[in-house]
């Protein structure tokens, strides 16, 4: 009996050394995203800055000096998460915001999904900011099995209340799953939180080591507000207020007030009046944290001290769990430094939401113990050009999955090109292209790089497929010149006349999602409030923390949209209703074609002015045109006719706009 115990034992060992040993043929991988970090906000470009654990991860993989990505929170994480470009996804111009009825297509798929797929687990914890109005556009419901976090772009780090929007919403925004907002962790710091749920999950997956996992975790850090606890600030010394040396009397580019002033002549680029106007912080030539006292200051780099503290938990959690070795892991960040909250990209030109390097070029690197990342280049710097579109192919890649069931991707499989001699696969990198021109937090409108040559359009007319002012470009040799000094655009016409043609190609495909400052979200056609659609379920005004009640959640019923109580968390989308069939009009009206990217959607009637009354006595009573209501908000010349009408405070039809008519949306 004893000989057969340990026969049982034996074949239960084997079993589990094999299972191992196949999970090692798919790796896990670890995505960990920084919010706001700029150029200038790690350790291994700025020593000022205290973030040894990830710098050593870092030199433990390969360095990249030549990544981009978006140049605001919520465009860079969609692309992130299809591996296609902003233009496809309607977050070109934007941000998400938490009282708009928008979240990324539903017809999109997420890298998530492609992993549970290829028999992954998946989890996400941290920040989303990819829509949530409606349950199917939360983690649970595009292929995250696991979710602890907030769905807009920023919270307190104490409290986690969220929205602002100046001053209008605030209310809880912090979800466990399905669950709406869950208010146990009042009071935990964000960062401490997020380490907590994702070391939990690694202890967790340990246990079944036959089936890997992919890990997503988006920190709240370094993003505003500017709160850490103090044995983080404590790290950077503390001047009396008398002390005002070059070196740390105030905040600055690069931490110093000597590099700033010395960036001084760099302002001048032809959209900092723009940036201005919009309540952005000015361009100072470096992205940094311009007036910041150095107490301020501190705040800021304790931010970054805790989020390598994060980074330090997670690492530390997969050697403890022996899962080091079947472990990938890339880290990136969001986009540049805010300008103004104490970060910077320095000596990168801009900052957050600019299409210059400094909003665009931003930390990044892989590492993990897997062989698949070869000995021969831990430690080394690569200079191939690599988006942040290219993770989904490379990650799909690397777990043996497909992206077959994916639309056309805008990535490239990267994972060659950063373990070997052979180039990258990417050539021409499509910064941005906004059909919305000066309108939107990202600035200017269009940029595009092929090869060495990265080319910014004031703004690119999508309808002529031509700038709108021919003396908004500019033209850098992006790989002579980083710091984009030297505007090249009168010099080099035909190099400017090669990148407008690539500029046309992008502006004149047919698979594009308008922005969300266009009608119906926001009729008045700009980002600034009042919106013409607003959230009636989101908490006006303030919120006690911990008062149930004053939260965020998905808040546009699937059938009332804002009527009524959300609909009950589902676990996957729920399937669109069926395309309401649009009547014909008379004759005398001209119909075009409108409806968030659905170019066969007729939904639309312009009618001259002396028309309107014959318009509304038909759009109520004609059976020719049951079911179109009455606006004449929509043209300043005419009225118009809905048959989806875009103003649910008078049209509560403007549901099937959504979830009908238009199923992506």
């Amino acid at each position: 009996r004893d000989c057969a115990m340990w026969c049982v034992w034996r074949t239960c060992a084997a079993t589990v050394a094999l299972a191992a040993v196949a999970s090692a043929t798919k790796p896990n991988i670890l995505l960990i995203v920084a919010d706001d970090q700029g150029f200038a906000d790690i350790g291994y470009h700025n020593s000022t800055v205290l973030t040894p654990r990830i710098d050593a991860l870092a030199k433990q993989g390969v360095i990249l000096e030549s990544y981009y990505v978006q140049p605001i929170c919520s465009p860079t994480r969609s692309s992130l998460m299809t591996g296609r470009y902003t233009y496809r996804l309607g977050t070109q111009a934007t941000v998400i915001r938490a009282d708009v009825p928008f979240g990324v297509p539903l017809g999109e798929t997420f890298i998530a999904e492609n992993m549970q797929d290829a028999g992954y687990v998946t989890a996400l914890f941290g920040k989303w900011h990819m829509g949530f109005y409606q349950w199917g556009y939360t983690p649970l419901a595009r292929g995250f099995s696991e979710h602890l976090g907030y769905f807009q772009g920023t919270e307190d780090y104490y409290t986690h209340i969220g929205g602002g929007y100046g001053g209008t919403l605030a209310g809880l925004d912090w979800h466990r799953g399905n669950q709406t907002s869950y208010f146990g962790d009042n009071g935990n710091y964000s960062t401490h939180l997020i380490a907590a749920e994702a070391v939990d999950f690694l202890k967790r997956r340990a246990s079944d080591p036959t089936k890997p996992f992919f890990l997503y975790v988006p920190w709240h850090a370094i993003h505003g507000p500017n709160e850490v606890p103090a044995e983080y600030e404590n790290l950077y010394p503390v001047l009396k207020p008398d002390e005002t040396s070059a070196s740390q009397g105030m905040c600055g580019v690069c931490y110093c007030k000597g590099v700033g002033e010395e960036l001084t002549g760099r302002q001048g680029g032809k959209w900092d009046q723009q940036v201005q106007e919009k309540g952005t912080a000015a361009h100072d030539g470096g992205g940094g944290g311009g007036g910041l006292t150095w107490g301020e200051c501190r705040t800021v780099l304790g931010m970054a001290a805790v989020l390598d503290w994060g980074v330090g938990q997670l690492v530390d959690a997969l050697k403890v769990n022996n899962q080091w070795e079947s472990t990938i892991i890339v880290y990136t960040s969001d986009n540049g430094a805010q300008g103004g909250q104490g970060g910077t990209s320095y000596p990168l030109r801009g900052f957050k939401t600019m299409l210059y390097e400094g909003g665009v070029r931003v930390p990044g690197f892989i590492s993990g113990g897997h062989p698949l990342l070869p000995t021969a280049v831990r430690g080394t710097v690569n200079t191939k050009l690599v988006h942040l579109t290219d993770w989904l192919p490379t990650l799909v890649g690397l777990a043996g999955g497909s992206t077959t069931r994916n639309r056309a991707l805008d990535g490239h499989d990267v994972w060659s090109a950063l373990t070997t001699d052979s180039p990258s696969p990417r050539t021409e990198l499509l910064h941005n292209i906004n059909p919305a021109c000066g309108q939107g937090y990202v600035n200017p409108d269009a940029a595009i790089r092929v090869g060495d040559w990265k080319l910014l359009v004031g703004c690119f007319n999508v309808s002529t497929l031509a700038p709108n002012d021919a003396t908004k470009i500019e033209l850098y040799n992006v790989t002579a010149d980083p710091y984009e000094t030297a505007d090249r655009s009168t010099t080099e016409s035909a190099v400017v006349k090669q990148l407008l043609g690539r500029l046309a190609f992008y502006a004149s495909s047919t698979d594009q999602v308008p922005p969300t400052i266009f009608p119906p979200f926001n009729q008045t056609g700009h980002m600034i409030r009042p919106w013409n659609y607003q959230c009636p379920q989101c908490p006006q005004g303030g919120a006690i923390p911990g008062a149930e009640g004053a939260h965020f959640d998905p808040w546009c019923d699937a059938v009332t949209c804002g009527h009524g109580p959300p609909a009950s968390p589902p676990t996957t989308p729920p399937a669109p209703p069926p395309p309401t069939p649009t009547p014909d009009c008379p004759a005398s009206w001209k119909v075009f074609n409108g409806g968030m990217g659905d170019a066969s959607n007729k939904d639309i009637a312009i009618v001259p002015a002396a028309s309107w009354g014959d318009c509304c006595h038909l759009c109520s009573a004609d059976a020719k045109c049951k079911g179109w209501t009455f606006d004449t908000d929509a043209n300043p010349g005419a009225a118009s006719c809905h048959k989806h009408a875009n103003d649910t405070a008078r049209h509560p039809g403007f549901a099937n706009r959504i979830t009908g008519v238009q199923p992506d949306l």
